[in-house]
């Protein structure tokens, strides 16, 4: 997880700067878990399918009105973009939110410059909203 949000390539597309110790990644964590427990946001992780399971990025439902939006974000280590691991997350985790929290609807911004991201929602469904606004509607 430290090694993920202190990456500044990834960061720059984050609304928060890159981590500089592993204590705010174990903070983070903790957040996560209380975020999980009050029901406003879901953080997972995303692991490679083998015996390891080594976390390469993150996937996370946030600002969640249940029965109605929520949005979503998501982050990836470098060396493991591009192989339909964010793909697989992003996917997963829409239809988990639509069916099981009954949403209407799930936003994502995105960094206009962020190609890759707008090609990835695109893929499993989201509109362009507006220039830095994506959507996926409830079928």
């Amino acid at each position: 997880m430290f090694a993920l949000f202190a990456d500044p390539g990834t960061m720059r597309h984050w609304p928060r700067a890159p981590m500089r110790s592993i204590d705010e990644a174990a903070g983070y964590i903790a957040e996560c878990a209380g975020h999980f427990d009050g029901g406003a946001r879901i953080d997972w992780v995303i692991a490679l399918p083998n015996a390891e399971g080594e976390c390469v990025g993150t996937c996370t439902l946030y600002d969640i009105e249940a029965g109605n939006a929520a949005s979503i974000g998501y982050a990836l280590s470098p060396a493991h973009r591009g192989r339909g691991l964010a793909t697989d997350a992003v996917e997963t985790a829409t239809a988990w939110a639509l069916r099981t929290l009954a949403l209407e609807r799930i936003d994502a911004t995105v960094d206009p410059e962020n190609v890759a991201s707008q090609r990835l929602l695109a893929r499993v469904g989201f509109t362009r909203a507006a220039e830095d606004r994506y959507c996926l509607l409830a079928r």
